[in-house]
């Protein structure tokens, strides 16, 4: 399994929206079935819309930093057995940030775009 990591910054003059990003995702796991439905699964849990393409569209986004890393060994992650009693009771989400510093021996390319056969 692979997380691919971005770091975007605002930006007028940026040619990147929510949109141009989810469709070049989806683009990219064309041949990936069950990756693509886990992507489409993962929007839907974030609360990401088609019907809001328009409004997402406005903001425009840099790209100031990506990174693709193997989701293995001490990649910081929650998982099901992170909670071998399942989520508590009244828990409705979860949120996190993963320092990446860390992670740099997990890094498998760090220009995602350049990268042959991905």
């Amino acid at each position: 399994m692979l997380f691919l990591s971005l770091r975007l910054r605002e930006e007028g003059g940026a040619t990147n929206t929510l949109p141009s990003i989810i469709a070049a995702s989806r683009a990219a796991m064309e041949s990936d079935a069950d990756g693509l439905s886990r992507f489409e699964g993962v929007l839907a849990q974030a609360g990401c819309s088609p019907v809001h393409a328009d409004d997402y569209a406005k903001l425009r986004l840099r790209v100031v930093e990506e990174g693709l890393f193997r989701v293995e060994g001490d990649l910081p992650r929650l998982t099901p057995t992170s909670f071998p009693s399942g989520v508590p009771s009244g828990v409705e989400r979860v949120e996190y940030e993963v320092n990446l510093s860390a992670c740099g021996h997990l890094m498998i390319a760090a220009n995602v775009a350049a990268m042959p056969n991905l």
